[in-house]
């Protein structure tokens, strides 16, 4: 029995977010139906249904004559992201304290690993994924199932504005990624307090090199649209 058109669409939506959160895509590049639909061997329906299901998780947008695009955000919409990593993520970082698990926090550190070497193949998209995968899983440790489902969320779109300053040759921070994220699993073992403050340090961290690479990327923009 073939699969239902929905079937194919969540096949489909769940492939092309896990390339967004791998930072394949960057903000404002072109995607075209017919080619996903090519590519995945299918019928324009499910791609349609698929991209739907992207746009409501804020991945992708229409513009005039319906071209299908991934999300460019404005500088202030990128600060909004951040600015609510700072609170939600710290207090996930601070619940996981409170009821630290042994066997967790190992699980975690061989996630940790996985990243450096990644790193260091030059793999920068499995870093993406791992990234996101680290915060999620500390999310989801909280045990507030209402935080983890919001930082998910979140999560979905922070790919794409790292994905944009990874691109930036001037922005260096998965060199310091692994060391940011070890020092929050560490800052763990400390207590809730210790855990909250390095995980809010890395958020600000973070935030700094994705608003130089998105001030610089707009600024070329605007460049671009005086000289024509």
């Amino acid at each position: 029995m073939g699969q239902t058109h929905s079937t194919l669409a969540r096949q489909i939506h769940e492939s092309l977010r896990a390339r967004f959160v791998a930072g394949e895509y960057l903000p404002g590049v072109r995607l075209y139906e017919e080619k996903l639909a090519k590519e995945f061997d299918v019928s324009l329906t499910p791609v349609r249904e698929a991209v739907k299901l992207l746009e409501s998780d804020g991945l992708v947008v229409r513009k005039a004559h319906r071209a299908l695009f991934a999300r460019q955000f404005t500088l202030k919409e990128a600060q909004e992201v951040y600015d609510v990593r700072q609170i939600l993520e710290p207090h996930a970082a601070s619940l996981v304290a409170q009821q630290l698990d042994p066997q967790w926090l190992d699980s975690m550190k061989l996630l940790l690993q996985e990243q450096k070497q990644a790193l260091n193949a030059e793999e920068f998209g499995k870093v993406q994924t791992l990234t996101a995968t680290f915060h999620i899983r500390i999310a989801q440790k909280s045990d507030n199932h209402l935080l983890a489902s919001m930082i998910e969320r979140i999560w979905l779109m922070v790919p794409l504005l790292r994905a944009l300053a990874w691109y930036e040759s001037h922005y260096m921070r998965p060199v310091h990624v692994v060391d940011e994220h070890r020092a929050m699993l560490d800052g763990m073992l400390l207590g809730p307090e210790q855990a909250a403050q390095l995980a809010l340090n890395h958020v600000r961290t973070s935030w700094e090199g994705v608003k130089g690479a998105l001030e610089r990327a707009l600024g070329a923009s605007e460049s671009g649209r005086d000289s024509v």
